[in-house]
């Protein structure tokens, strides 16, 4: 309760106490305005003590067992507080501020329902009340009410005391909630010349700019915290991680290795900046120059020989940056380091024996983290619904935030749920504890779960497929299960796992259906001349990869290409400046840059496209199976790994002898204005992919072919 309530509950006799005796009256409102008076100066002590004096002389007196309420709540003798508050209120009940107190000190010791009542009271009996405006918005905050009520009451306090601390406040929580962090984010900085210094707004600021990925942002403010705070370890800790994100590895460097020797650090933050890779670089040479720093820190991290607790790694380790496949290299060699610098942790793990010698049926577990359950259910949903429910069970193994998502997955009798939570120690035992004889972990190296879960030995054999896009580099997983079509003859030197290949693509592809279409021009397109769309990640524009768009540009005059560069963002900024000088300022007015679309908008501008354009580095998967959906073809430069021969071995197994495939720079070029400028071609394209979907979509001997799979692994085992 801020000293501004004092001054507002000041109200005249007549509202505050009954009739007395003149010479009482006097007294006691004499003794009353100077209890206020030290009131205000924050003399709590001394305002008890007079207006203990006013009730003496009037017991009836309801501003002073209010204020007498005030000041207990002040320090904290909540049980008092209330007793003096609701004797004002049985003596006088249409004053708000009497209300809205009360309703503080409910709030304060719990009763949340009870100080609703009594905010909502409050507001009624005063409408411009700004203070009993934002604690009511707070209540209903608390209470988890309706946004819409939340926010009414916020604004209020707002068009009354437009700066209102309190109230923006708690409308920056409700952003908050909503996941508006950068709205979020602008409303507190509005609090922040009130209190400039105080480090725990302006951590929390902070805390939306990260949540927002305005990394930038964020680091203004953590220095500030960091002058106020200089041996605070989280706080180097985040600055290490904004640093990181922004691509600033150098300067991200020096706060982990600050914040890992503080007295409350950990010992793996150390060498965090080796999780952070740029997503932009300006050139390839920089690229190879980042790959010499990163084996050469992380020769000198393995050197230290560091054994870690096993149980806090998921919170407090790392893993291999999921850029670094964008490069153009084999990544083997480097995500082993990764699997050697942590895998001494786990060595008290030990390979489990099957139980399906003992069982009737071979109990497979299919495991995915947080974040990745998307391409997990379309992939592998309906081999799991598939399987022969004779010959297997199936343990469906995910976290418990991503319960909404495998709803659907109850039905099926033959497949058990098992979700974990954020716990990873009570988590692993809790996965041991199914027994599974196999288990499919869907990725493994994209975040710290499924990197140390594996770790763990969570069943006798553990695979991985397509959704790790190459190898683990973690030798605890067993196999690495591909497609004969795209790997090529010697593919083995580029895993750690054994490479087992399957005749069929390793997912159960859907069909995408087809959009609502529309024309171009509804879409927001050039009418005339091709659409080639670039629908990639950031990390996909690789500075090599302006080169190829130039030559396209050069040699179709009326081509238009598209690109998706996600939300406006410092790097996406400096790709499209690196472009423009790449590839001229004339060219490059036929590029058109989009931000993230809607996925209904990115279907239909998939589908109204001439053609979708492959990073030279790193195909299209998904990408190309939608696209291909709607009879659209991809333009692949092919190469040795896996992840530059999606698309490639879709054509394959279609028999398009004639697909747009390329295996350097100037063939690329060619294949891609071909599509782009030869009407029958594409359509001759167009109807053989659609005309052979078959092949590749809904595959049904993909379900057999994992089943042959789990028992062959097993029998060998």
């Amino acid at each position: 309760m801020s000293d501004d309530t004092v001054i507002q509950g000041d109200y005249p006799r007549s509202v505050d106490s009954l009739s007395s005796p003149a010479s009482q009256a006097d007294s006691a409102s004499l003794l009353y305005q100077q209890a206020l008076v030290l009131h205000r100066q924050n003399r709590l002590d001394d305002a008890k003590s007079l207006y203990r004096q006013v009730l003496a002389i009037d017991p009836n007196h309801a501003g002073a067992w209010h204020f007498l309420g005030a000041v207990a709540l002040i320090q904290n003798d909540l049980a008092k507080a209330r007793e003096h508050i609701e004797q004002a209120l049985v003596l006088c009940d249409t004053n708000p501020i009497y209300h809205n107190n009360h309703g503080v000190v409910l709030k304060t010791i719990g009763c949340l329902h009870e100080a609703k009542t009594a905010f909502e009271k409050a507001v009624t009996l005063h409408q411009e009340y700004a203070d009993a405006w934002s604690n009511f918005g707070q209540i209903l905050l608390l209470l988890k009410e309706e946004e819409q009520s939340i926010e009414h009451a916020l604004t209020r306090a707002l068009q009354i005391v437009p700066n209102h601390p309190d109230a923006i406040s708690h409308l920056a929580e409700l952003r908050h909630r909503q996941e508006r962090h950068a709205e979020c984010a602008e409303l507190l900085v509005k609090i922040l010349p009130r209190q400039p210094n105080d480090a725990g707004l302006l951590c929390r600021i902070a805390e939306s700019h990260i949540a927002a990925k305005q990394y930038n942002q964020a680091i203004n403010f953590l220095l500030r915290v960091s002058q106020l705070t200089p041996n605070h370890e989280e706080i180097q800790h985040w600055l290490g991680i904004c640093y990181g994100e922004t691509g600033e590895i150098a300067k991200a460097k020096p706060y982990f290795r600050k914040a890992a020797t503080l007295p409350k650090g950990k010992t793996p933050w150390r060498w965090k900046h080796l999780w952070y890779c740029p997503v932009y670089f300006d050139n390839a040479s920089l690229i190879d120059e980042y790959w010499q720093q990163l084996y050469h820190d992380l020769d000198e991290a393995i050197a230290e020989n560091n054994i870690y607790e096993w149980q806090t790694l998921v919170y407090d380790g790392f893993t291999s940056s999921f850029h670094l496949p964008h490069h153009d290299k084999c990544c083997r060699e480097v995500k082993e380091k990764f699997t050697q610098l942590f895998a001494p942790s786990f060595a008290q793990f030990k390979r489990p024996e099957p139980k399906s010698p003992h069982r009737r049926k071979i109990r497979v577990g299919f495991l995915v983290t947080p974040g990745h359950e998307g391409g997990f259910y379309r992939y592998t949903s309906d081999i799991i619904k598939r399987l022969d429910p004779n010959r297997f069970e199936a343990y469906l193994i995910y976290h418990d935030m991503s319960a909404k998502t495998f709803q659907s997955m109850t039905d099926f009798k033959h497949v058990t749920h098992l979700t974990f939570d954020w716990n990873f120690e009570a988590s692993v035992a809790k996965i041991k504890n199914a027994e599974c004889d196999i288990i499919y972990l869907w990725k493994v190296g994209a975040d710290v779960w499924n990197f140390f879960l594996p770790m763990c030995r969570l069943a006798p054999i553990q695979f991985t497929s397509w959704g790790t896009h190459g190898t683990s580099g973690v030798r605890h997983i067993d196999y690495s299960l591909s497609y004969r079509l795209a790997e090529i003859d010697n593919a083995q030197e580029h895993y750690t796992e054994s490479l087992y290949l399957m005749d069929e693509a390793p997912a159960f592809q859907p069909r995408m259906q087809l959009p609502h279409t529309f024309s171009r021009e509804e879409l927001g397109l050039p009418t005339r001349g091709a659409i080639y769309y670039c629908p990639h990640r950031l990390s996909k524009y690789h500075p090599d990869y302006d080169f190829y768009l130039k030559g396209i540009l050069e040699n179709d005059p009326e081509g238009r290409i598209l690109l998706l560069l996600g939300e406006t963002s410092p790097q996406a900024e400096k790709i499209k400046e690196r472009m423009r000088r790449n590839i001229g300022n004339t060219l490059i007015k036929r590029m058109i840059f989009i931000p993230s679309q809607p996925p209904r908008r990115y279907n239909q501008l998939m589908a109204a496209a001439t053609t979708i354009l492959d990073s030279h580095i790193y195909s299209g998967g998904i990408t190309a199976y939608d696209s291909m959906s709607y009879g659209v073809p991809s333009v692949t430069k092919v190469g040795p790994l896996l992840v530059q021969r999606y698309p490639y071995s879709s054509y394959r197994a279609m028999g398009i002898e004639d697909a747009p495939t390329a295996t350097n720079r100037d063939e690329y070029v060619r294949a891609a204005v071909r599509v782009g400028t030869d009407s029958e071609y594409r359509r001759h394209l167009s109807s053989q992919i659609l005309e052979r979907g078959d092949l590749i979509f809904e595959r049904p001997n993909v379900v057999s072919q994992f089943e042959s799979f789990f028992e062959n692994i097993l029998e060998i085992f």
